[in-house]
């Protein structure tokens, strides 16, 4: 076994992550919305997602993600008949 030459990465403080899972209708988040510190990445673990942006609506499917930098505008919605899972992170920049 050989032994690491540096340090691993370490997370910051501020980092959050979450598994999200909705039925048809429920949103991700309560409101559109926008965090002046925060980035925020979407993965898509099954379903789909429709998110709302300022530049119009993005469908994301599972397998796929987005991003959103501080200071975006969005919210994302189930609006398939289908689960939806998400996995969310964000980081404060």
């Amino acid at each position: 076994m050989t032994t690491p030459t540096a340090a691993a990465p370490t997370i910051p403080r501020e980092y959050r992550n979450q598994l999200l899972r909705g039925s048809t209708g429920e949103t991700i988040g309560e409101c559109y919305h926008r965090h002046h510190e925060q980035e925020e990445v979407f993965y898509i673990t099954a379903g789909t997602a429709t998110f709302e942006t300022e530049q119009g609506d993005v469908v994301v499917k599972a397998g796929e993600l987005i991003r959103f930098a501080p200071g975006e505008w969005q919210q994302g919605a189930n609006r398939e008949n289908s689960r939806l899972e998400v996995l969310a992170f964000g980081c404060t920049t």
